[in-house]
């Protein structure tokens, strides 16, 4: 695991123990994040129950979320919210947002380059190369929150020439 994934994981589980103990504080950042914010299964999932059961006004102690997860027939839910409650504590604050949403960006990233390296390994065209990195790159801008990235053309010319010297 690369150190951007162990301090995205970090972070992910800081940000998900404070909101298991902010209770009903933590609803204004449930429309901050959305699932594609936590990169493992566990996290994405205890994320969509602490939404669920602040969207219906019920406690999200780890009772609570223990329950909602069996329900869902998550195994291990005992031990993944035991794991998550044990993370070092925060207060929820939109810099912890920003900072995850971040860390999403980067890993989209990291996935659109590897997606450019295996089509180049498998021998794909570079349009279609370069078609599949616009398409990723258009869902990056569009579940960006901030305007900090620069403009999808801007990028793609930058890809086109990489593609090139690669020749």
């Amino acid at each position: 695991m690369s150190d951007i994934e162990l301090a995205s994981l970090s972070l992910e589980t800081a940000v998900l123990s404070a909101m298991m103990f902010s209770g009903e504080d933590a609803l204004e950042f449930t429309g901050k994040l959305s699932e594609e914010d936590f990169s493992t299964p566990e996290n994405k999932i205890v994320f969509k129950t602490i939404k669920k059961l602040l969207m219906e006004k019920q406690p999200t102690d780890e009772i609570f979320i223990v329950d909602a997860l069996k329900k869902e027939g998550v195994t291990g839910a005992q031990d993944i919210t035991i794991e998550i409650m044990g993370a070092t504590p925060i207060t929820l604050s939109d810099d912890y947002v920003l900072s995850l949403k971040r860390y999403t960006k980067t890993r989209k990233l990291i996935e659109l380059r590897s997606a450019i390296g295996m089509g180049l390994e498998k021998h794909k065209s570079p349009d279609d190369i370069a078609m599949e990195a616009i398409r990723m790159l258009e869902e990056l801008e569009e579940s960006s929150s901030n305007n900090e990235h620069r403009s999808i053309s801007d990028i793609v010319e930058e890809i086109y020439k990489d593609m090139e010297n690669a020749r």
